[in-house]
Formats: C-alpha cells, sequence, structure tokens
C-alpha cells in the first residue's frame, strides 16, 4: 500500500496523507473541511487530496460536494 501511495502522490502529498491516515484509524470518516484543518490548508486543497486517495484506492467517497464524506478502504483478505 505504502508503494501505491509513494508512487501516485508527491512527497508533500504523501506527508499530507499519513496525517489523514492518522485521523481515520481513529474516525470513521473525514470531510475536506476537516482535512483541511488538520493540515493547516485550504478545502480545495484538502479535498484534492482526498480525490486523489480516493482515485488510488486508499478511501471511498459517499454523497456529493458538500456533503461528500471519504472512508478509509476495507481490506478483504
Amino acid at each position: 500500500m505504502s508503494e501505491l501511495v509513494s508512487e501516485s502522490m508527491s512527497e508533500l502529498e504523501e506527508q499530507r496523507w499519513e496525517i489523514v491516515a492518522a485521523y481515520l484509524a481513529e474516525h470513521e470518516a473525514v470531510n475536506s473541511t476537516v482535512a483541511a484543518e488538520l493540515l493547516g490548508v485550504h478545502t480545495k486543497t484538502a479535498a484534492r487530496l482526498l480525490l486523489k486517495a480516493e482515485n488510488i484506492g486508499l478511501l471511498l467517497s459517499y454523497g456529493k460536494t458538500r456533503n461528500k464524506i471519504y472512508k478509509k478502504k476495507q481490506c478483504i483478505i
């Protein structure tokens, strides 16, 4: 999984993803507003990171635009 992150994200995005992933380890879901507060960035920047994480299969999204939330994708063994 970390190899996928390394190949798909810049170093800065990886650092930000680690913060969001740590948050998701203790919370069920995150939205772009919460992620922006965690990362100290604009909501749009956080939304781009969450979308990228969804596109590479790390997150699943629910809802549309303002109400969109992201949950960590469950690994099936």
